[in-house]
């Protein structure tokens, strides 16, 4: 049985991201600085892949999300990690 990689990230990430963006009150919190609020919550438009370069636009299997644009690889600097580029050096979630 193939398991859809890009459904069951989008349902964990979705997961991940609802559950972060309320305060104990049930209030919603406002989103970073380099952050945008989209249906899904609040993301980073130039690294999410279901939210790349803007809200909604999802990459395809197999690729990523670099500078807010789908591509195969990440832009110099960053290493690919779970389907995220990240700045292995800054980012501690990440590799």
């Amino acid at each position: 049985m193939k398991l859809n990689f890009k459904l069951i990230s989008l349902t964990i990430f979705t997961i991940l991201l609802l559950g972060a963006g309320c305060d104990d009150s049930g209030s919603s919190t406002s989103c970073a600085e380099t952050e945008t609020q989209c249906i899904s919550g609040c993301t980073d438009l130039q690294t999410d892949p279901f939210n790349c370069g803007e809200c909604e636009n999802a990459c395809e299997e197999g690729e990523v999300c670099s500078g807010g644009t789908c591509d195969v690889s990440c832009q110099a600097g960053l290493t690919e990690c779970s389907g995220l580029c990240v700045n292995t050096d800054y980012d501690p979630n990440n590799c």
